[in-house]
C-alpha cells in the first residue's frame, strides 16, 4: 500500500490538533481496520467478526539515506566517533 501525500497531510494535521494521536503506523492500522470492517463479509458463518490487523511495517523509498544511516550506525556502534564528521 502506498501512503499518499494527502494521507500524510491528514495525519500531520490531526497530530497538530490532538496530542493523543497515535504513532503513524498505528494510525494507518486503525484506518485500514475501520475501512475493512465496513465491507460486506464474504465468508459464510463469520458475520459480525471484527477484522484486526496484527502489524503494520512502514518502508521508505529512499535507499541512499537509509544506507548512510546504516553506515553511521556502524560507526557509532564501533565507537569511531572521529569518523562521524565524514558521514554527517
Amino acid at each position: 500500500m502506498k501512503i499518499e501525500p494527502s494521507q500524510w497531510a491528514q495525519y500531520s494535521e490531526l497530530k497538530k490538533r490532538d496530542k493523543d494521536t497515535p504513532a503513524f503506523d498505528l494510525y494507518i492500522r486503525n484506518q485500514i481496520e475501520e475501512r475493512v470492517n465496513k465491507l460486506p463479509h464474504v465468508l459464510k458463518g463469520h458475520h459480525g467478526d471484527k477484522i484486526e490487523i496484527a502489524s503494520v511495517n512502514i518502508a521508505y523509498k529512499n535507499r541512499e539515506i537509509i544506507k548512510l544511516l546504516q553506515e553511521r550506525g556502524s560507526i557509532v556502534t564501533a565507537a569511531k566517533f572521529d569518523k562521524l564528521e565524514e558521514i554527517d
